[in-house]
């Protein structure tokens, strides 16, 4: 699919709109601005969550430093999945071992997505990015949505639209 000039100048308009959003950030302290940041991403790609994992070598496990300020991202704080061991395996966990984006929009179809994201959080579309500092793998960008997108486009099916920047 192709983007009409007229759609590309107003999607590059709101990917500027969010970067100088997220410049903006005046926090000092890391926690709120991770989820400012996250807040910020999740709106401008209309996601019902983002989040920024950390890992934490000391216990194998990457936590959510940072969580969208969203419904879905209360909902995982309140059931316990900003923290994931990497032995519980799942998709976040094999972006961050492996250090390879992962993509789909078609998660409840995935046996190596962890069931509680899936079942309990509803997350169908998925795009998990590792991401390294001074080098080193430190953590995954992930942002989540309840719809369901073609997993190489971000094109949303026609069973289950969904919002402006996902789909």
């Amino acid at each position: 699919m192709t983007l009409h000039r007229d759609d590309r100048a107003a999607q590059d308009d709101r990917l500027l709109l969010m970067l100088q959003r997220l410049l903006g950030i005046e926090s000092l302290e890391l926690r709120p601005t991770l989820d400012a940041a996250s807040t910020i991403i999740a709106e401008t790609f209309g996601a019902d969550k983002v989040d920024v994992f950390v890992y934490h070598p000391d216990r194998d496990r990457l936590v959510a430093m940072g969580t969208s300020r969203t419904p879905l991202g209360q909902r995982q704080k309140a059931l316990g999945l900003d923290c994931l061991p990497l032995t519980n395996g799942g998709r976040t966990a094999w972006a961050f071992r492996e250090g390879v984006p992962y993509v789909t929009g078609r998660a409840d179809l995935d046996p190596e997505e962890l069931r509680g994201i899936v079942e309990d959080l509803g997350v169908l579309s998925v795009m998990s990015h590792p991401f390294t500092v001074g080098g080193e793998r430190r953590g995954v960008l992930q942002v989540d949505s309840s719809c369901r997108t073609s997993s190489a486009s971000g094109i949303s099916a026609p069973s289950a639209p969904c919002p402006a920047g996902l789909g």
